[in-house]
């Protein structure tokens, strides 16, 4: 049993999902549910289907506990007009706010 849990297992996963696996697996009734925001910002963010794809992986390295299951959840999001002058902004730039005003 302990070698189905060794590491080179895990190697083909991505690393977030196998922590975010640890952290809900000490719950009480464990549930990971992936949450995938559209559109997206960033044109490189994976799709739901590969999403669901790489954590299905995962559950069936973990041994497909009937017990854990894995959960992809697409949120549609809006960004508010307040967020225009933040979208603009290059990536990485620092932001200067000056709290007095408010």
């Amino acid at each position: 049993m302990l070698g189905s849990y060794l590491e080179g297992n895990f190697r083909p996963a991505i690393y977030q999902m196998v922590h975010r696996a640890a952290s809900a697996a000490t719950a009480n009734m464990p549930h990971l549910a992936y949450f995938l925001f559209k559109p997206s910002p960033d044109d490189r963010t994976a799709g739901p289907e590969d999403i669901f794809d790489k954590l299905a992986d995962l559950w069936d390295r973990l041994g497909k506990p009937a017990t854990f299951p894995f959960h992809v959840v697409e949120i549609e999001a809006k960004p508010l007009d307040a967020y225009e002058p933040l979208r603009l902004l290059a990536k990485g730039a620092e932001l200067f706010f000056d709290l007095t005003a408010y």
